[in-house]
Order: structure tokens, then sequence, then C-alpha cells
């Protein structure tokens, strides 16, 4: 059966979730963290594995220039039985990374429009104090926040 209607607005965003038709780019990466990962965690280049880009999870002590990208949702991670949520991503797992675009992710505390994205001690998204310089540790240097968000929101990232 072929869709005969659309919809003219978005639905709610979620965490991972891409935003826009926006110029992106995603890559296949092997999840190389022995610790669960999430839907819209940033990420920093670990290793090659089989070919493939390994990451594992950023924290506020990952050299700046590690950071590989953000986590995407996908039809392919594997849902709770129970609430229906995604699962954490298992290590060794194949998972989806975008490098450059806008993305809808989860912060750890308060953002406003325009602020530097970093990760804090806690793997969670979180402003960079003004007072850090490219290249700080836990920085996402090439990542700005789109729109503000309270602690636990969602806030739209751009890498770039």
């Amino acid at each position: 059966m072929s869709q005969t209607t659309y919809n003219k607005e978005m639905g709610h965003a979620v965490v991972g979730m891409m935003a826009d038709s926006s110029l992106r780019i995603v890559d296949s990466c092997v999840s190389a963290s022995s610790t669960d990962m999430v839907i819209g965690q940033a990420v920093y280049f670990y290793a090659v594995v089989e070919g493939r880009p390994s990451v594992s999870r950023m924290n506020a002590s990952t050299p700046a220039f590690d950071f590989f990208g953000i986590i995407v949702d996908s039809p392919e991670y594997t849902l709770d039985d129970t609430t229906g949520a995604r699962q954490k991503i298992k290590e060794k797992n194949i998972i989806n990374v975008m490098r450059k675009g806008r993305i809808w992710v989860k912060v750890g505390s308060a953002v406003s429009v325009g602020d530097k994205a970093a990760a804090n001690s806690s793997y969670e998204l979180i402003s960079a104090t003004s007072t850090t310089s490219y290249g700080t540790a836990g920085n996402i240097d090439n990542g700005r926040y789109l729109t503000a968000a309270a602690s636990g929101k969602l806030a739209l990232l751009e890498l770039f």
C-alpha cells in the first residue's frame, strides 16, 4: 500500500534523532567500550577493528582532538521488552556515529544557544565553560548548541 497522506510537521524529537535534512556524515563504527554506551552519547576514536573505526565513550578527560561523533539512533538497536526503550549498546556492536550534521542530544546540565559542547566526567553532554580554549580535554570543538535546554532535556547540537 502506498502512502497517500503526509504530515506538515515533524513529530517530537528523541535522543539520537537526526534533525532536518541538512548535510550530514554518518559512519558505521564498532563499539569498543566494555561499559554499555547509549544513544546520543559522544564518542572518541579508539582503534581500528577489522577495517572499521572503533569508538568508546567520551568524558571530561578525553583529548578534544580524539572526538569522533555522536551515537545516532537506529532501529537496529534492540528494544527493552518491558519499557519499549532502546537498550544500551554492548561492546563490539556495530553502531552509527554522526560526524557532521544536526542531532538531538540529552544534556547533563543547562545549555544555551551558541554554547560550545563538552562531555563531563559522567559521560554526559554539557556546555563547555567560557574559559576553556580550543583543544581542552572533554571539549567538542566542532559542536555548538542550536537550542537552549535545561538539565536532562533535549538540545539540538550541530557538528560542523
